[in-house]
């Protein structure tokens, strides 16, 4: 039984030094814009090693939609591609780490949101 305590203490304790040394923030809607056909390349800035970006929440009509990282900056640029035949409002969630001083894990996850609107 004190095993069982222990274990669960010592869970506690880390769930409480995670969620204390970390911070989430959602930033406000960004709206963007492109012609059917085009690509949006969305850059959210370079990042260090430890650190990187992902897709959230996927968009619902994206034929192509995918992180991709220049190596010589370590910028990061979402790039995405309506449907051949989607003219409308897209939307996706990306998801930025950052903070990591190369021991611990990143303190600060930026979630991005975009409205995407395709047009004609």
């Amino acid at each position: 039984m004190k095993i069982h305590t222990l274990v669960y203490l010592c869970s506690l304790g880390a769930t409480i030094a995670f969620s204390t040394s970390c911070t989430k923030i959602d930033k406000d809607i960004d709206s963007v814009t492109i012609a059917h056909g085009d690509t949006l390349k969305y850059s959210l800035g370079g990042f260090g090693d430890e650190e990187g970006a992902t897709i959230e929440k996927q968009p619902k009509h994206a034929l192509f939609s995918d992180m991709k990282v220049i190596n010589d900056s370590g910028e990061y640029i979402y790039l995405y591609l309506p449907d051949s035949d989607y003219i409308g409002s897209d939307y996706v969630e990306l998801r930025s780490a950052r903070g990591s001083d190369g021991a611990s894990k990143n303190r600060d996850v930026i979630i991005t949101k975009l409205s995407i609107e395709v047009t004609e």
